[in-house]
């Protein structure tokens, strides 16, 4: 018989550098579609002051007797599912051109264990 025998282990997939990359620029495009989807509009008026508009999936209120938003909920809506969509294609399309790659993890018996049970 002989004492060599294989490394005992488990195969683990790890994401390539570029797949990393991917996930990072995928990360900053989310936060920004959230910060577009939830930031407060604030529309300013002639006298100087702001009108609030709400958020982008939010309908302005109902007092809106001048029309003072417009299509600023839709345009925010419109930046932040714009946003979404490029996050997710760029995170699908980084791990379909990168991938991931299959490494052994050993096990070490630890020290002091026997390992008979």
């Amino acid at each position: 018989m002989s004492d060599l025998h294989e490394p005992e282990g488990r195969l683990v997939r790890v994401p390539r550098q570029g797949t990393k990359l991917s996930f990072l620029v995928a990360g900053l495009f989310l936060i920004a579609g959230l910060y577009w989807a939830f930031v407060p509009i604030r529309v300013p008026i002639a006298n100087g002051s702001f009108w609030e508009c709400n958020s982008a999936f939010t309908k302005p209120a109902a007092s809106d007797g001048g029309g003072f938003c417009g299509s600023s909920n839709e345009a925010n809506a419109a930046k932040a599912l714009a946003l979404g969509a490029a996050a997710l294609l760029t995170a699908v399309g980084g791990y379909q051109t990168f991938g991931a790659e299959t490494r052994l993890h050993e096990v070490r018996a630890r020290r002091g264990r026997d390992d008979a049970f």
